[in-house]
């Protein structure tokens, strides 16, 4: 909370806006979705990055993913709400935590 006379933005909602992900939120729709056969040697884009990223180990480099295991991943966000935010994953997708075996949930944290 400010203290009173203090100009610093107030600990709403509106302090949480991170204008460096307006290129990334533009770009959404121009991503492919139209259904059109991917190009020989490439996956179709599933409409879930993580999956993409797990599907395609060869472009961990590209995709930012700086350290990869059997069970998950871990990545730079490339639209990051704070400086050194990264971002952790299960490579395989499921509905809830639950839906993940307890060594898979380890593997995660």
């Amino acid at each position: 909370m400010s203290a009173p006379g203090d100009p610093s933005p107030s600990p709403t909602h509106a302090a949480l806006h991170a204008p460096w992900r307006l290129q990334y939120l533009e770009s959404i729709d121009e991503q492919d979705t139209s259904g059109a056969p991917s190009t020989p040697g490439t996956l179709k884009p599933s409409g879930s990055f993580l999956i993409d990223y797990w599907n395609t180990p060869h472009r961990d480099t590209q995709n930012h993913i700086i350290v990869r295991t059997a069970d998950g991943m871990i990545l730079l966000n490339g639209f990051p709400y704070a400086s050194g935010h990264l971002l952790v994953a299960l490579g395989e997708a499921r509905p809830t935590l639950l839906d993940y075996s307890p060594q898979q949930r380890a593997a995660l944290w």
